[in-house]
């Protein structure tokens, strides 16, 4: 989901009403709720200084946020997908996009909920980007784990202590597992022959490709191991 079709329209400013699908279930509720701290549907900058995207992911379009400016330290915003059934997919992995600039950022969380089950699947933290213009970031999640259950997917949004705390995410989507980008990529141990390389893989990922060569090699012509 993009947030783009005719069914989410973006915010204009106070008291922040956009409409989101009718298919989405969000608390507070956007229509009626006033300046409550609430994921909404925006364009473009959010209205505070110091936080928050200039952008959606990409550039353009709309996407989700909570405004800061809004509600008190701890509030919680919630937002949940339709009920999904993704039985069909091989290694079905959630993915999106999330923006996290500004010095009083708090918690966003990510669960999977169905008739019997609650499941935390990520918890990000504190300020991730140094700036509104800085591009986002993709996480992907492994779902095989509730492969045969259908359910849906819960966006928490936790105000932090002070204005500065515009959270936002775009592009959430469920599809098989590809080929992901490792996380936490470090160096140790770097000497002129060799050196250590660890990482954070993805869900059950076996295999990966390393590819390494002389100090500013392009990538694509270095020797690959597997």
């Amino acid at each position: 989901e993009n947030f783009n079709g005719s069914n989410w329209i973006a915010t204009s400013g106070s008291p922040y009403n956009s409409i989101f699908d009718d298919c989405w279930a969000q608390s507070p509720s956007d229509q009626g709720g006033g300046n409550n701290f609430k994921w909404v549907v925006n364009q473009g900058s959010t209205i505070s200084s110091s936080t928050g995207p200039s952008s959606g992911n990409g550039g353009s379009g709309n996407y989700i946020y909570t405004e800061g400016s809004n509600g008190s330290t701890g509030n919680k915003a919630f937002m949940k997908t339709p009920t999904v059934d993704f039985s069909g997919i091989t290694n079905p992995t959630l993915s999106f996009y999330y923006h996290m600039y500004g010095s009083n950022t708090a918690d966003l969380h990510v669960l999977f909920i169905s008739d019997t089950i609650i499941d935390t699947l990520a918890t990000i933290s504190g300020q991730q980007h140094n700036s509104s213009a800085a591009a986002w970031t993709e996480l992907n999640i492994d779902l095989s784990a509730h492969a045969a259950t259908p359910g849906e997917i819960q966006f928490i949004g936790v105000r932090g202590n002070g204005y500065a705390c515009d959270m936002a995410i775009d592009d959430i989507k469920i599809d098989a597992a590809g080929c992901y980008d490792p996380t936490n990529v470090a160096s140790s141990f770097v000497s002129t022959y060799s050196a250590g390389i660890t990482w954070n893989g993805f869900g059950t990922s076996q295999e990966y490709y390393v590819e390494y060569g002389f100090q500013g090699f392009i990538q694509g012509t270095g020797t690959g191991i597997m």
